[in-house]
């Protein structure tokens, strides 16, 4: 927040804005505007920049997840879905990615209140890979969003002990 208001995002969004203005297309600048309108809550707008830069470069994974994040944020839990998917299958020879985009999909059924789907995927991925700290935290908030009280004191302690620096143990 401090960072917010400080003034940077604002400088730093003009100076992206400048650079397009003479290389319309550049990934740096579309994804970087993407991310800080993200950051700033303005959804749509963040959207509009991702989809750009996705339309140029439409295998570009951190392009894809944005796109995924942005529709997530919006409450658009299907487009979501598709974008998570559509990215897990530009990395499907790297687990940890997928991984990763299955923790984004499983918040997502969450979300949307499908809590048996969510909790199948998130028990995939720490099946899997059982010290991923993303993956422990969504099971906790799976838990705690299922009433299942003890599950999620025990695996949100477990998170944190392990992970006292993550910033969603802050």
């Amino acid at each position: 927040a401090k960072f917010m208001n400080s003034g940077l995002f604002r400088y730093a969004s003009q100076v992206f804005q400048k650079i397009l203005d003479y290389i319309p297309n550049n990934k740096l600048c579309l994804l970087s505007l993407g991310r800080i309108y993200l950051v700033a809550g303005k959804h749509q707008l963040a959207l509009e920049y991702f989809m750009r830069g996705l339309q140029e470069y439409p295998s570009d994974l951190e392009l894809s997840t944005c796109v995924g994040l942005a529709q997530l944020a919006m409450k658009e839990y299907k487009k979501a879905i598709t974008s998570f998917t559509l990215s897990a299958a530009l990395v499907m020879h790297k687990p940890h990615l997928v991984q990763e985009l299955q923790i984004f999909i499983a918040q997502t059924l969450r979300e949307m209140g499908n809590h048996k789907e969510a909790f199948a995927r998130i028990s995939e991925v720490l099946k899997e890979s059982p010290e991923n700290s993303d993956a422990l935290f969504e099971y906790g908030c799976i838990a705690l969003d299922m009433n299942y009280l003890d599950d999620a004191i025990k695996v949100f302690l477990q998170f944190i002990v392990k992970n006292s620096n993550h910033k969603q143990a802050r």
